[in-house]
């Protein structure tokens, strides 16, 4: 991760493959300009049953969302 916060991005481990779910449209962390001290509050507080596969950004979760391509970052990577 020293790899990537050199570059400039603050790097934050958001778990293992079988969580990132918690990442996939429709949840509170997609394409939102969250802070690296606000992501692990958005990743906890994600809810399967509300994050159905190719939500868009109709979604109740999407916040400064662009589409379900959309790819808005604030600086932050997560693993």
């Amino acid at each position: 991760m020293a790899l990537v916060e050199d570059t400039g991005f603050d790097a934050f481990d958001a778990g293992p493959l079988a969580q990132s779910w918690r990442q996939r449209p429709g949840t509170p962390a997609y394409c939102t300009d969250l802070t690296r001290q606000e992501l692990p509050d958005a990743l906890a507080t994600a809810d399967a049953a509300r994050s159905p596969s190719g939500a868009t950004s109709g979604s109740p979760w999407s916040r400064n969302a662009s589409g379900p391509a959309c790819n808005r970052t604030r600086n932050t990577l997560s693993a």
